[in-house]
């Protein structure tokens, strides 16, 4: 528990410190109690790693395999935590494994496990291993020895264990080695990847569309201005090749970068960096992609159709209040060609999901918190990019 006696006195600490510099807003006491202990909470969040996309079905099923399967029912991709009965071996024997392909160079902190959700079966203890490849595996070892966790001792309770020190890897495998009357589990991995933005060798106009409401804290809307400029890092920007459009949205839009085009990097860094926080009372993405749209047709040079693609960040229940609206802003860009790629905040919805039209998960990334867009970025701008075709330079006529 947070000794708030400490947390006073930096208060005071501070409060002095403006008073004396004369160059602070004043500071609500308890506000300020309330941020350093969220930020306190942010930082134990931060070494604990985030669950890496089993349970929410960021990991697609195809990264999910298995030494073995009882039957169709109960395959690999079944073994996500809090799903619908579970992965279940065909053999009760020591050569039985469950694989995760994480994507990604990953750091591993957290193994979570469960039993199988439809029968009183379990594994009580497993060891870990780890790959680059997912040719060459090795076991987790510590002081030269093996480590064996702990497992599950009923269907649905779940065991945390944590992985310390971590494990830097792609691929990871899960070898029970006890169970209660039949190998099944349910796993989730925590940790974080390690974001590797490569080149993306495409000429398009790209905007972003961030939600800017009084909804998201401080500190959450830095994060989502930082996913932009990881994003957009990937891409050449230039007036001859790549454009950004850069709108906050809330009770109304602020379009803050408008696809004129700048010339580099730094140009954009500033400006994004730069963007208030408006904080309106409301969430309305649609708004905020009309005025996208508006600007990306504008922008377009005569005789002259770039590819063109927007990244819109919300939450789920702003898409569930507004989901009609948000469906015309989406048919409007989808008659000029313009892609749409939503990062929601918020649980996996597969209804919402078709409401909007979006067959593909390719096009609606579902991410637990704000913090999580640092996790995922690499993997967002990588999909972003496959979806264009690949160029090595446009020359604009404009």
């Amino acid at each position: 528990m947070t000794d708030k006696r400490a947390l006073v006195g930096v208060f005071f600490f501070v409060s002095c410190f403006c008073y004396a510099v004369n160059s602070c807003k004043l500071i609500d006491e308890e506000d300020f109690i309330n941020e350093l202990e969220e930020i306190r909470k942010e930082v134990v969040k931060e070494e604990k790693g985030e669950p890496l996309g089993l349970h929410d079905g960021w990991i697609p099923d195809t990264a999910i395999s298995a030494s073995s399967q009882r039957d169709g029912y109960h395959g690999a991709q079944l073994g996500r935590l809090n799903s619908a009965g579970g992965w279940a071996a065909k053999h009760d024997d020591g050569n039985q494994w469950i694989q995760v392909d994480l994507g990604a160079p990953t750091t591993l902190t957290e193994v979570l496990t469960q039993g199988r959700q439809d029968a009183d079966q379990w594994v009580k203890q497993f060891t870990i291993g780890f790959s680059d490849d997912g040719v060459k595996f090795r076991v987790y070892k510590s002081r030269g020895f093996g480590v064996i966790f702990r497992g599950n001792k009923d269907r649905n309770t779940v065991v945390k264990n944590t992985i310390n020190p971590p494990i830097q890897a792609r691929f990871i495998q899960i070898y029970p080695c006890s169970w209660h009357n039949h190998i099944a589990m349910r796993i989730e991995l925590k940790g974080k990847v390690q974001n590797h933005l490569r080149h993306c060798p495409v000429s398009m106009d790209l905007g972003f569309v961030i939600d800017g409401s009084n909804e998201v804290k401080g500190w959450d809307f830095k994060r989502e201005k930082q996913f932009v400029k990881q994003v957009i890092s990937t891409f050449t920007i230039s007036r001859h090749q790549n454009r950004v459009g850069f709108v906050t949205y809330s009770d109304k839009a602020d379009v803050v970068m408008d696809f004129s085009g700048l010339d580099n990097f730094s140009e954009v860094d500033k400006i994004i960096k730069n963007a208030i926080h408006r904080r309106g009372s409301h969430q309305r993405l649609d708004i905020g992609l009309r005025a996208a749209y508006k600007a990306l047709v504008k922008s377009q040079a005569q005789g002259y159709v770039p590819q063109r693609s927007i990244v819109a960040i919300t939450n789920r229940k702003a898409v569930q209040r507004r989901v009609w609206y948000i469906i015309n802003a989406k048919k409007a860009l989808e008659q000029k060609g313009i892609k749409l790629f939503l990062v929601v905040i918020g649980q996996r919805d597969e209804v919402l999901k078709r409401k909007l039209g979006l067959k593909s998960s390719d096009f609606m990334f579902f991410l637990p918190t704000f913090r999580s867009l640092s996790t995922h970025v690499a993997r967002i701008a990588h999909v972003i990019c496959q979806h264009q075709h690949k160029e090595t330079d446009i020359i604009r006529n404009n």
